[in-house]
């Protein structure tokens, strides 16, 4: 006895949508107990999928029927062949022998009819289409493996070259400007930049640290397609420092909408820039004069596993033993100000105007805030800050 056993549908499945071919593969796909019999006419029981029963049943001549459950009075009593003879009855669908059919589901159906069709009779034939239909499978595994090996290795070759190229943007930033004046360099040095920036970020913002001298080096190699991606995405509408410092280096003047804006820098080379960039005049020189004293603010490290101090300007403030450093900036045209704690580098407090800074610093230092006691003492606060992250440099030579 000669029976195709297989795990596809031969390519049935290639015939229907999606969704309809998955449901196909699982009607199909389930197994059942069939009697079947052999060339000596004896009867067995086999447990087949519904696909490879209909394969055999055809191979051994069985027909294909459909009849509705329903007998009618035009049928006088038998099963209905033609549907519309008996409306309300339900279709069923059989492989028939000569005297017994076996009921199967319309996709079988529709099945045995694509197998004639493909005149898939025989069982040689059947199993040329496994063969084919196998060696497609493992062709298609092979190019899929493939595909993901080339996937990965693409994935993995970005990574790498987005980790160098992290790792060459920190040191370059962090050795940026280390010269400030060199005879062999033809208009402003890096470290002119730097002092240009500073002046700008002191102005606007308040304060300035190290990091923003990344701006710097996606100015000075807007060639590489990685840097002006950056830059684009530095120079949004609300980070004006950084607007403003663009412009101050290179001389140019960047649009005022950010479409606008990206437009522009994705068409702008180095050869644009200016060669001698005029000194920053701050937009309110005799209020900012006032924010001179040098001091240090704790931040997070470049690769971000450290704390650092960066150096930054404000104006001193003492006020119940504590050195306290206050700074000014406008964003959105709105003031802000903001009181950091000289030892520690820590912001304590920011405020809409000096008064409102001033009171609820002064309220900490007493150990309160919004009325209600702190849960630690400030003084101890600031000791346990100083144990676990160090002192500010401007503190080195004191005994705390």
């Amino acid at each position: 006895m000669n029976i195709n056993k297989f795990d596809t549908l031969l390519g049935f499945e290639k015939t229907l949508l999606p969704m309809r071919a998955a449901r196909a593969t699982d009607t199909l796909g389930k197994r059942y107990r069939y009697s079947i019999s052999d060339y000596n006419k004896k009867e067995t029981k086999e447990i087949m999928t519904e696909a490879e029963f209909i394969v055999y049943s055809i191979q051994q001549g069985w027909g294909l029927k459909e009849n509705t459950d329903k007998p009618c009075r035009k049928c006088k009593g038998l099963h209905c062949i033609d549907e519309s003879a008996c409306p309300k009855g339900k279709i069923k669908y059989y492989v028939w022998g000569k005297k017994y059919g076996v009921e199967i589901t319309k996709t079988g159906y529709d099945f045995a009819l694509w197998l004639i069709s493909e005149d898939l009779l025989t069982f040689d034939s059947i199993q040329e289409r496994i063969e084919t239909e196998k060696a497609a499978k493992e062709q298609s595994e092979r190019d899929a493996a493939k595909a993901e090996q080339e996937q990965k290795a693409i994935a993995e070759a970005e990574e790498k070259a987005e980790n160098e190229y992290k790792e060459w943007l920190y040191e370059t930033t962090k050795n940026y400007g280390s010269i400030i004046v060199d005879p062999y360099v033809k208009g402003i040095t890096e470290g002119e930049k730097v002092l240009i920036m500073r002046d700008i970020y002191l102005d606007i913002i308040g304060e300035y640290h190290e990091r923003a001298k990344t701006l710097l080096v996606l100015i000075d190699n807007i060639g590489n397609p990685r840097c002006r991606r950056d830059l684009i995405s530095r120079l949004h509408a609300n980070n004006i420092a950084s607007i403003k410092t663009f412009e101050q280096i290179t001389g140019i003047k960047l649009a005022k909408t950010q479409k606008e804006r990206s437009m522009q820098l994705e068409t702008i080379t180095k050869s644009d820039y200016t060669t001698t960039p005029k000194q920053y005049i701050p937009r309110k020189p005799n209020e900012q004069a006032e924010y001179n004293d040098i001091f240090y603010i704790k931040q997070p490290s470049g690769d971000g596993n450290n704390i650092e101090f960066i150096e930054s300007c404000g104006r001193l403030w003492k006020y119940n033993g504590y050195d306290f450093f206050i700074t000014y900036a406008e964003k959105n045209k709105t003031a802000i100000y903001k009181i950091t704690e000289g030892k520690t580098g820590v912001l304590v407090v920011r405020g809409s105007t000096l008064k409102e800074a001033k009171d609820t610093a002064r309220e900490i230092t007493n150990d309160m805030r919004g009325g209600k006691p702190l849960g630690t003492s400030f003084a101890k606060i600031i000791e346990q800050n100083i144990k676990n992250h160090g002192i500010s440099p401007l503190y080195k030579e004191m005994v705390i």
